[in-house]
């Protein structure tokens, strides 16, 4: 059986807005963790994407981009030999990302 999910309703301009928001979120952490590879980028837009599905999906509200940036900061401390590693084991802690999802 399928899972309801109660799909925020976004009229042309909200919409518009969230996907501006999606792109500056995912330069923003690229500004915070500097990828390495491909890998990175293409994981880095797959989780801003992660994160605009859940707004839509009303699991979550705008304020998750700076939490979730928050998360990056403190992945990139000057201690961290591999940020992007930490950033990832941190927001699959922290808001199950890529749990019960196609990622």
């Amino acid at each position: 059986m399928g899972r309801w999910v109660d799909i925020r309703v976004m009229n042309d301009e909200e919409k518009k807005e969230l996907r501006i928001r999606t792109l500056e979120f995912g330069e923003e952490l690229k500004m915070i963790i500097r990828p390495k590879d491909q890998s990175d980028r293409t994981t880095f837009r797959r989780i801003a994407e992660f994160l605009k599905k859940g707004i839509e999906e009303n699991r979550y509200n705008e304020r998750i981009f700076e939490l979730v940036l928050g998360y990056a900061k403190e992945a990139a401390g000057p201690m961290s030999r591999n940020p992007a590693a930490v950033f990832i084991t941190i927001i699959k802690e922290e808001i199950g990302y890529g749990e019960n999802s196609c990622i």
